[in-house]
């Protein structure tokens, strides 16, 4: 049974843009092609476009490796959002999907295979990082600045973001989606904030996971809030 308490599970109807066109055609060729500029099944932004620093909220992305390389096992992801809230999606390719968390806030990203949505809002020093993974556990952190990432202690930086998460497992892939109310960042307005979506792929196969992300890094980190994509 997935372990989600109740009042924060979402049903994953398909979302048109994203699950409905996008997710049923997914496949490791498609997103292989260095050369294309746009994947062969949609208005899907490739990899090599990341590296523009702009998003306009509904854009889905494709998930490559940190330095823009076609990943092992990719997908696609986009922010949007609904109201008072953001709504991220992701839907990725997977072979070997799990994650060993059973509570809050474990550090999700090394046990297993977890989705990551990064946000800061505009004209701050702190940022946001929430994961879901195929079980449906979470990470919620609230950290005060890259700077402090690795001075204040990690249980220090959980927070409750009372966002709304869920998943769904299927044959060699997964999705996920997090629905945060803009009260989780004490914002009004996301337009000039910054923001990536990444992914921890682990694979008992592998002796280390693939991190596979929209944007693209130049030093090695997801904490490189400079390289994320600024709301337009």
């Amino acid at each position: 049974m997935l372990g989600m308490a109740k009042n924060a599970r979402l049903r994953l109807n398909p979302d048109g843009d994203l699950f409905g066109r996008y997710f049923k055609d997914l496949s490791q060729t498609a997103f292989r092609s260095e050369k294309r500029e746009r994947v062969e099944f949609g208005e899907v932004v490739q990899g090599k476009g990341k590296t523009m620093k702009e998003y306009q909220l509904g854009q889905a992305l494709v998930m490559n490796r940190m330095n823009g390389e076609p990943a092992e096992e990719s997908g696609i992801a986009v922010l949007k959002r609904d109201g008072e809230k953001l709504v991220v999606t992701a839907a990725m390719t997977d072979s070997d999907i799990f994650n060993t968390a059973q509570k809050k806030n474990e550090r999700t990203w090394t046990t297993g295979d977890a989705l990551e949505f990064f946000f800061q809002p505009a004209g701050r020093e702190d940022y946001f990082e929430l994961h879901v993974t195929p079980n449906e556990q979470t990470l919620e952190l609230h950290i005060p600045s890259v700077e402090q990432l690795r001075i204040i202690p990690f249980e220090k930086q959980f927070f409750d973001s009372g966002f709304k998460y869920s998943a769904e497992v299927l044959d060699g892939q997964w999705k996920a989606r997090m629905e945060i109310p803009f009260s989780a960042f004490g914002i009004s307005e996301v337009k000039g904030a910054r923001f990536t979506i990444c992914r921890y792929n682990w694979n008992k196969k592998w002796e280390e996971p693939e991190l596979t992300t929209i944007s693209l890094f130049t030093n090695g980190t997801f904490h490189s809030p400079d390289e994320w994509f600024t709301i337009q």
